[in-house]
């Protein structure tokens, strides 16, 4: 809605980064479907909005930084600001075997970028059925969108353990 009401304030925006969208497997993703117009409007689809760059992190990505619930209780044992974390996950636990570090990824890469390896392009958000929500990635050498592609996952988990032990 601020994008919306303001269409030159995300010219004023160093980056945006979003964990939203599938970029590489076709296919929608929950926070990109569950409101596609306001996905067009943060991608700059539309005309309420001039880009900015966008660093993204998909789902195809961010599904490969996963733990299972033994070895989420193992690594956050020890952490005390991870306490309510570990609540909530039980909770998670009671009928999923596994946890999926979604936005963690995106956050931690905000500060160590090299975790992932990147393309840059185009994303364009479909706003009709039956592909409603869904972003579609286009490989462009110079395009406003730098989604993550691939990451190094041992990485990710060791940079995310040794930036909440600290």
């Amino acid at each position: 809605m601020l994008f919306a009401a303001d269409p030159e304030l995300p010219a004023l925006l160093k980056d945006v980064v979003l964990m939203c969208g599938m970029f590489f497997i076709p296919g929608g993703e929950w926070n990109a479907i569950n409101d596609p117009h306001a996905t067009a409007i943060a991608y700059g689809n539309t005309t309420h909005a001039k880009p900015p760059r966008h660093a993204s992190y998909g789902i195809d990505v961010t599904r490969k930084c996963v733990w299972t619930a033994d070895a989420c209780r193992e690594r956050f044992r020890n952490i005390p600001v991870l306490a309510p974390v570990r609540d909530f996950a039980e909770v998670w636990f009671e009928r999923a075997p596994h946890i999926t570090f979604h936005d963690p990824l995106a956050a931690v890469c905000i500060f160590h970028p090299d975790i992932c390896q990147y393309e840059t392009g185009e994303v364009k958000v479909s706003l009709h059925e039956p592909t409603l929500g869904w972003t579609v990635f286009q490989k462009k050498e110079n395009g406003p969108h730098t989604v993550a592609r691939d990451v190094d996952v041992l990485r990710f988990f060791d940079t995310y353990l040794q930036t909440l032990q600290a």
